[in-house]
């Protein structure tokens, strides 16, 4: 019998779904992510969404961006899917960004403070792990 190898990390079996509930699932990366759109602040209601977006996002790459694709890879995305539903979910910053009163366009939108709620938006991955 082998030994299992040092350098892989174990997910907690806890974070596999038994059902077709992704956006149910609680992020098993430690810290707390602080992604932002622009000055704004993002509150997400999925941690998935959340992962996705933190990957997608090209501006500012995490620290815990493998740890967010290997567990999003263990939700059963593949890189394909993160990167399309990232998109999604930017298209979704954009929307409420553009409608906000104080929207200034998009040539002075960087300026503008406060809080982006983002709802359940991204949808499950093509072949889920479960």
């Amino acid at each position: 019998m082998s030994k299992p190898r040092k350098n892989v990390k174990r997910i907690d079996p806890r974070y596999f779904l038994n059902e077709n509930q992704i956006h149910t699932q609680v992020s098993p990366i430690p810290g707390r992510p602080d992604p932002r759109f622009g000055r704004m602040t993002i509150v997400f209601d999925s941690d998935v969404d959340k992962g996705l977006y933190i990957v997608y996002n090209a501006m500012k790459k995490s620290k815990r961006e493998p740890d967010f694709l290997q567990w999003l890879s263990s939700l059963g995305y593949t890189q394909d899917e993160m990167f399309q539903q990232g998109e999604v979910i930017k298209g979704e910053l954009k929307r409420q960004v553009s409608e906000h009163p104080d929207f200034p366009g998009w040539s002075g939108w960087s300026s503008m403070t406060g809080e982006l709620q983002v709802p359940q938006t991204s949808q499950e991955p093509a072949e889920p792990l479960y």
